[in-house]
């Protein structure tokens, strides 16, 4: 599976918050206004209906590996996705100028990721 982000739609609710996204420190959308993250290796867990499988981001030019746990549920012709994930600002190189100790955002940043599809008719 493959999914591209929109890094130029992120938004927090407070003007100063969006701005230093946008921001070279942060996601840089001046220079990239795309991430990626590429998901392979799916595994069944001993949940019935979780699995888990490794997440590659892509982000301003550097990858990083974590896993990925999530729920499926497939109802006639629904699929209902909820999983999450936890990535750490230091390893993709965000905010380490303006927040390197983490005082106003989490060193951790969980990812929380929520999906319907609907087959063709």
């Amino acid at each position: 599976v493959v999914v591209e982000v929109d890094l130029t739609s992120a938004v927090t609710g407070k003007k100063l918050y969006d701005d230093s996204l946008k921001a070279a420190e942060w996601f840089d959308v001046k220079n990239t206004t795309k991430a990626k993250v590429t998901l392979n290796n799916f595994n069944t867990t001993r949940a019935p209906g979780t699995y888990v499988a490794d997440a590659s981001l892509n982000l301003k030019g550097l990858e990083i590996t974590v896993p990925f746990t999530f729920n499926l549920t497939i109802e006639g012709d629904t699929a209902t996705m909820t999983g999450s994930t936890t990535l750490t600002r230091k390893a993709l190189e965000l905010g380490q100028d303006s927040d390197p100790d983490a005082d106003w955002v989490s060193e951790e940043i969980v990812v929380n990721v929520s999906l319907v599809a609907k087959a063709k008719s």
